[in-house]
């Protein structure tokens, strides 16, 4: 008599087990595909600050080398010019991916703006120069997703100071 009723638990628990299993296994699978369907937009940050580092030319860089943002957000990016040597001169540019080199060498002889050429093509946004200790802000938006550049044309120093600026 113990053999059946030990017999009849067991089935009895089986049954359970395996009915109320299969039900959580298919309202999970539904969850994930739901929660797969549902595009997902991360929100990231609008405003950044930017730290020129580097009191020679072997030690200048910026201290972050990727930010990424949402497209269509207005953008607000702080240097603060850390240094304390009067030639290190820093303003930030944002450029169209690959043309951080050229927009640096057209800029070479434009003191008086920058160091940016004016009417630049290639330049989205662009900040005053900021001396040793000194910070300038620089606000901007881009609307279309994709890979750009920011980048430092004081001159000398585009390919020490240079970072990637991702646009979702």
């Amino acid at each position: 008599m113990k053999k059946i009723t030990y017999l009849a638990l067991f089935i009895s628990g089986f049954f359970l087990v395996s009915c109320g299993g299969n039900e959580n296994k298919e309202t999970t699978e539904e969850q994930a595909t739901e929660t797969a369907a549902e595009p997902t937009t991360m929100e990231h940050p609008t405003e950044f600050t930017i730290k020129a580092q580097g009191n020679t030319m072997p030690d200048m860089k910026f201290d972050t080398d990727r930010i990424t943002v949402n497209s269509g957000k207005e953008i607000t990016f702080t240097l603060v010019n850390e240094g304390d040597n009067e030639t290190m001169m820093h303003n930030i540019v944002i450029v169209y991916n690959g043309y951080a080199e050229e927009v640096a060498s057209r800029g070479l002889s434009k003191k008086e703006t920058s160091y940016v050429e004016a009417g630049d093509a290639a330049v989205i946004a662009a900040s005053p120069l900021s001396g040793p200790g000194e910070t300038v802000t620089l606000k901007f938006s881009i609307e279309k997703p994709g890979t750009y550049q920011y980048v430092c044309t004081y001159p000398g120093h585009w390919s020490k100071m240079l970072g990637t600026l991702i646009v979702e």
